[in-house]
């Protein structure tokens, strides 16, 4: 019966499963009391009901169709009940009838709840009539409560307030047992359609119950309660089969959230894709403050009064929604709205909505609102991100946003150089700002994208980099001008800003912090696997970078190296404490346009390191003396290799050709050059010093220098090399030497500890004696002793050398001594050792540290590395003096045959 009962109630309910139809809110007017009366009233209520939504806002269907039910219950029901067989139904309608005469005063309640709501009240003139009805019928007060509560518990526009107050005297009255079984059964009815019209008014939350209505929708929540909490209401909801409130309070709230989000977040129908982009990210920007607007205004009510998460269900829906728009924008396979025919360009290139994946563009827009509405649907407690949701559908956007970067960046790339290196840098301050922007939540995603990323910018420096370095910067050949231009520095320095910028991308990137999310999350295999691509990229394309840049200096040297070569052949020619013309106006310009200090500490990228453990590549030999080497002196030091080569150059053609005082004004030109480069803020001496330097200025020394003192510097190394404590003493010379006036005499007195091999003719050993060099006196004597066969020999003989021939130049000559052993008839001697003596350190006669000397006789091999006998062969084809002295030692030492054919085809 109950149930039969719900379903009558259920289809005669506006709007709860199955509206009045137009039949029966047609004929109401029929069934009240006073026919045409009530159809006069009816239209004036209709137009007072006008009046009042102008002035409070439209209802919902359930609100204004709920009006009008009460009025059709007072004409189809209460008024059937009327007569003395049922005198609580003829109050009933009696009050009914007070109710549709407006016998009401307007109230005003609090909370924005009480405005036409109705609280209880009526006017006194209605309020004596029915006092004195309910004394003609007998009626006690139990039955006039009871009836107050069917006829205003039907009321929409009921005071929430009014409502729990009746609710709480029918339970009372429960509790006392004060209801006949016929009451019970319309209480039953009554409590069923309250509830079931309360239900339904939260699947339209926000117009019954909108903001500012908080004491109405707690006061009806807590009505709500209270009839499921009491135990008579609650056994008397039973019977008619009625759920647990809160679970249909929760269906309710959750078919309204499903609804309302649906409506909220959507995608618009038809138009551009750009035009459906702007209208998603408008509609996701405004699901943050949605949320905290619901939350703040009904989740704390609706979860104390009715223990129902609101705000759990509307964040579930709001994410299921924000899941079906992304899902229908931008999934690929799916059917996605018409895109637009005009795209953005970059780089020259058309791009789709759908590809334009930068900054501030509706794509961009859209995934950082989804990423915040996401963020805002997520509870606060919640440990699930938003990378479930949402960021695979903007991987293919993302991909199509990093591919078609650098196509035109190869070398046939128009516009000026440095317009072209400005947009490198202006695409890694965008780049860099992407990255911190995108936040893509997923770390493993992340780090593919990171890698994406980092690729494209390599990509597109080194390309970019590579036209540079493709077109040569032009050569200055006007006297006194730089060797360089503006352009040229301008340039170089900006693709050198490139190679750092490079160095910078692991940092500027994060990518330390991507590898380590990796980890965190449990994907050390990719975690591996990125951080080893990461520090591959950056160290190849650091390394590339770097050549390229010098490969641009070089080339630019090469440009100047013909002017650099004519105007080292001029000053040389010139003479002077001079350097090129040219060097200091280009030191002038570069130190004017290139930076005097570098960040960097080595070629290879510094930021490596933040990748990977390994240490950095040790720094370029010829830089090892400047830790951070500039661009300036970087090419610097390039220059001066070139300098130096031009010296060189002309060393060589020079050599043979021209006189020491050529080679003296060569030395002082280098060395002023030297200074030059060298100066503070320049080179560091020890990096220019390099063996290219080194090796001409020993050519310059060497020929610089005259034959007689290369002859003389030839005699005292060799004295410096016998008198080695390392040779074998191969016999032993007493000699007695002093100066006197007028000459100079020496005394061969004995041969001793001869090491001569034994043969069946006795050695006949003589002692050769001359003062060498004999080249600075032509004239000068060789002396010879007689040959003795027996060991030791004995031959005190005296030889005298006059004093002119051991001063000026001589003053630095010395006595050779020679111990020779032919054998037979043979008038060659068989070499056995030699000795020098030097003429400064024999005394004079009347000296007291005059004594015997005994002289160490040893047979130095020939010297192939002495710098005077290379110098000497340099000056042979001019010098006869050379030549001549060549010639001789080759007869002293055959071995130097070899060495000369050897110095003539290279060592």
């Amino acid at each position: 019966m109950f149930k039969a009962l719900r379903r009558s109630v259920e289809t005669s309910l506006p709007g709860v499963r199955g509206a009045h139809q137009a039949k029966g809110r047609s004929g109401g007017g029929d069934l009240s009391p006073s026919g045409d009366k009530d159809a006069r009233h009816t239209e004036r209520n209709k137009h007072d009901r006008e009046t009042k939504e102008a002035a409070l806002g439209v209802k919902s269907r359930l609100e204004v169709t709920s009006e009008e039910h009460w009025r059709l219950v007072a004409g189809q029901v209460f008024q059937a009940w009327t007569g003395d067989a049922c005198p609580r139904r003829c109050y009933q309608a009696s009050l009914a009838h007070a109710l549709t005469h407006r016998h009401t005063p307007n109230t005003e309640g609090g909370d924005g709840g009480g405005v036409g709501a109705w609280g209880g009240r009526l006017s006194p003139a209605a309020v004596r009539e029915l006092a004195q009805l309910a004394g003609q019928l007998g009626l006690g007060t139990a039955a006039q409560q009871l009836a107050w509560w069917l006829v205003g518990s039907r009321l929409a526009s009921v005071d929430a307030a009014w409502t729990l107050r009746q609710v709480e005297e029918v339970q009372a009255c429960l509790d006392a047992a004060a209801y006949t079984e016929e009451e019970q059964a319309d209480l039953l009815h009554s409590l069923t359609l309250y509830v079931y019209s309360q239900v339904n008014r939260l699947k339209a939350l926000h117009t019954a119950f909108p903001h500012g209505a908080g004491t109405q929708l707690t006061l009806t929540l807590r009505t709500l309660r209270r009839l499921e909490d009491h135990p008579a209401t609650r056994r008397l909801l039973d019977t008619a089969g009625q759920p647990p409130i809160p679970e249909d309070a929760a269906a309710a709230l959750q078919r309204h959230a499903h609804d309302w989000w649906g409506e909220v977040v959507k995608v618009v129908p038809g138009g551009t894709y750009e035009v459906q982009l702007g209208s998603a990210v408008t509609a996701v920007t405004r699901v943050p403050a949605l949320l905290r607007r619901e939350a703040e205004t009904y989740h704390e009510t609706f979860q104390r009064e009715l223990t129902v998460p609101y705000d759990d269900l509307c964040r579930r829906e709001a994410r299921s929604r924000l899941d079906h728009l992304a899902h229908t924008l931008l999934t690929p396979g799916k059917p996605t709205p018409q895109v637009s025919a005009k795209g953005e360009h970059r780089d020259g290139v058309v791009v789709s909505h759908l590809q334009n994946f930068a900054v501030g563009s509706p794509l961009w827009l859209l995934y950082k609102s989804l990423g915040r509405a996401y963020s805002a649907c997520d509870a606060s407690d919640s440990k699930t991100t938003a990378a479930s949701h949402y960021p695979a559908c903007f991987l293919g956007s993302v991909a199509a946003w990093l591919e078609p970067a650098g196509r035109d960046a190869g070398p046939g790339h128009s516009g000026s150089v440095i317009s072209s290196l400005q947009d490198v840098l202006t695409a890694f301050m965008e780049a860099r700002e992407w990255w911190r922007e995108l936040s893509w939540p997923d770390p493993e995603t992340r780090g593919v994208v990171a890698a994406g990323l980092l690729g494209r910018l390599c990509s597109l420096a080194t390309r970019r980099c590579q036209g540079v370095v493709a077109r040569p910067p032009r050569g200055s050949t006007r006297p006194l001008q730089p060797y360089f231009d503006i352009e040229f520095c301008s340039s170089l320095k900006s693709v050198s800003r490139v190679a750092l910028e490079v160095q910078g991308l692991s940092q500027d990137l994060g990518l330390a912090g991507v590898v380590q999310g990796m980890r965190g999350c449990g994907r050390g295999g990719a975690a591996d696997q990125a951080q080893d691509t990461f520090v591959a990229l950056l160290a190849s394309v650091g390394q590339n970078l770097e050549n390229l840049l010098d490969q641009y200096m070089d080339g630019a040297i090469d440009q100047a190296l013909l002017k650099l070569g004519e105007e080292v052949v001029e000053v040389c020619e010139r003479g002077g404490n001079e350097t090129p013309p040219s060097l200091p106006s280009t030191f002038a310009l570069l130190q004017e346009h290139l930076p005097l200090s570098s960040s960097r500490s080595h070629y290879l990228p510094t930021h490596a390191a933040e990748v990977s453990p390994d240490p950095p590549s040790p720094p370029s030999p010829c830089l090892s003396v400047c830790a951070s080497p500039s661009l300036l002196q970087r090419l610097l030091l390039r220059l001066w290799d070139a300098v130096v080569l031009q010296f060189m150059v002309n060393v060589a053609e020079k050599t043979g050709r021209q006189t020491s005082e050529y080679f003296c004004r060569v030395h002082t030109i280098l060395e002023a050059t030297f200074r030059l480069f060298t100066s503070p803020g320049r080179l560091h001496p020890r990096a220019a010093a390099t063996p290219g330097y080194r090796s001409v200025v020993e050519q310059v020394k060497a020929q610089r220098v005259s034959c007689p003192s290369l002859i003389l510097q030839y005699y005292h190394t060799r004295h410096a090399e016998q008198t080695d404590t390392l040779l074998p003493t191969l016999a032993h010379v007493l000699v007695r030497a002093f100066h006197q006036p007028g000459h100079l005499t020496v005394r061969v007195l004995e041969a001793r500890d001869v090491a001569a091999p034994g043969s069946r003719s006795p050695p006949r050993y003589h002692v050769t004696l001359q003062l060498v060099p004999r080249e600075l006196r032509a004239g000068a004597a060789l002396h010879r002793t007689t040959p003795v066969t027996h060991c030791p020999a004995s031959f005190y003989q005296t030889f005298e050398f006059p004093t002119g021939e051991c001063q000026g130049e001589g003053g630095a000559a010395l006595l050779h001594f020679t111990l020779e052993a032919p054998r037979g008839s043979s008038t060659t001697g068989a070499f056995i050792g030699e000795a020098f003596l030097p003429l400064a350190a024999i005394p004079y006669v009347d000296s007291p540290h005059l004594q015997n000397t005994t002289l160490r006789m040893t047979a130095p091999n020939f010297p192939h590395g002495y710098e005077c006998v290379e110098a000497l062969r340099a000056w042979a084809s001019s010098d006869e003096q050379a030549a001549s002295f060549l010639r001789m030692l080759e007869r002293r030492h055959p071995e130097a045959r070899g060495a000369t054919k050897r110095s003539k085809n290279g060592p």
